[in-house]
């Protein structure tokens, strides 16, 4: 990181380099959506893919950028995680029974059921397809992660409750962190740069990871203070394991406490992991981002992270 540049200098410059990213996919996006309505389900690819903060794609950018690639070559890649997210989101939707996504009514509750889920399954090969070009190594990850993140919300809706405490970690890393590893590898793809693969992967992996469990803490603190009824499976689970991890034997703040320390770790891991990436103002940005990121996620709960870091 460029001592030089204050954090509050390179937030900045995450914000103005995410807008202009999220500007430039979008109409990408809505022509890849535009190959599917031809087939009666005119009206939902659009839907689903409209919105969103595209914070999966802008990873793909930023790393195949900082590898020396550019954002017009490397846009296929993103284009194709937003895609793949949109679809996840779609068939989270129908399962966990919510009405409202991106600041809208779900889809599955504007076009039904049927025609949801079909447009979520057709929108994971469109975006393979998409992906083709940058060879058998996207499309091997691309699968990977579509498998991972499948099992991960089977065992998070279905079997969270029955779960040991120690599988939540495994828990996070199909269900979240699998996308966030392979927008990062993709990037390096785009970037083909083959030798920072297994950085990108354990990059995207530890943020994925940092990015659930801070919503978690977010949530289980704001159960705590009564702006919450109640704990979902995935954040009993999450309890559970905070629990047995530090022999915490009571429900409280020690179990925010001790997730923050968790927490803190992951994000440390994230930001260090690619420290042998060139100098550049996107590696700056990329490094900062995991503070970044869990730090609005948990200031939206009242939360500080920074506050937390300097005590």
């Amino acid at each position: 990181m460029n001592k030089e540049i204050s954090y509050e200098d390179i937030d900045n410059l995450i914000l103005e380099k995410w807008e202009k990213v999220r500007e430039y996919l979008q109409p990408k996006i809505y022509d890849a959506a535009k190959t599917m309505e031809n087939l009666g389900i005119e009206g939902i690819p659009k839907y689903l893919v409209t919105g969103g903060k595209m914070f999966r794609g802008f990873l793909t950018i930023l790393f195949a950028e900082s590898l020396g690639s550019n954002i017009e070559f490397a846009s296929d890649a993103a284009v194709a995680i937003e895609m793949v997210h949109a679809a996840s989101l779609a068939i989270d939707d129908i399962v966990d029974n919510d009405v409202n996504r991106r600041g809208k009514l779900s889809s599955w509750i504007v076009y039904g059921i049927g025609k949801t889920a079909l447009t979520a399954l057709l929108l994971v090969p469109v975006a393979q397809r998409v992906i083709e070009k940058y060879g058998f190594d996207a499309i091997k990850y691309s699968i990977k992660s579509w498998e991972s993140m499948v099992r991960g919300e089977i065992m998070d809706a279905y079997a969270s409750i029955k779960l040991l405490p120690s599988e939540y970690l495994n828990v996070v890393k199909l269900k979240t962190a699998s996308l966030f590893s392979l927008s990062t590898v993709l990037g390096a793809i785009a970037a083909k740069n083959s030798t920072v693969l297994d950085n990108a992967e354990f990059y995207g992996d530890k943020l994925g990871i940092a990015y659930q469990l801070a919503d978690d803490i977010s949530d289980y603190y704001s159960y705590l203070i009564g702006k919450k009824e109640k704990l979902d499976p995935g954040e009993v689970l999450f309890e559970k394991w905070i629990m047995q991890k530090y022999a915490i034997k009571d429900r409280g703040d020690d179990i925010v406490k001790n997730g923050m320390n968790m927490l803190n770790d992951i994000v440390f891991e994230a930001s260090n992991s690619i420290s042998e990436f060139p100098d550049s103002s996107q590696k700056s940005m990329l490094e900062r981002i995991p503070y970044f990121m869990v730090s609005k996620m948990l200031e939206s709960s009242g939360l500080s992270f920074k506050k937390f870091n300097e005590e």
